[in-house]
């Protein structure tokens, strides 16, 4: 919050941004394959505010769907910030909360 203010923003964010990646971990404890990528490893699932700063991160084995991290990330989300309005993400995520607004 103090980060926000500084840079002029309110406290209060309402708006965040989920995407996820796979990354190659072919050695991990619990990796996966993901098969659109073609890679053997693990896929974070990531949130960031609208200027980048890091808000909340999921790691799954690579074979986790998009929308299953994503579903992991919302719950928590809806918890801890109950205030946020808005979520920019991809197809992915498309339609798991039916009250929030998705761009």
């Amino acid at each position: 919050m103090p980060d926000r203010e500084a840079a002029g923003r309110e406290a209060s964010r309402t708006d965040r941004v989920r995407d996820s990646q796979t990354v190659k971990a072919p050695f991990a404890e619990a990796p996966g394959f993901d098969g659109g990528k073609r890679i053997v490893g693990r896929k974070r699932h990531v949130a960031v505010d609208t200027d980048g700063r890091l808000l909340m991160v999921n790691l799954t084995p690579a074979d986790v769907s998009d929308s299953a991290g994503a579903q992991t990330i919302l719950g928590a989300f809806r918890k801890r910030w109950p205030w946020l309005k808005h979520l920019m993400a991809d197809a992915g995520c498309q339609g798991l909360c039916g009250s929030q607004k998705y761009t």
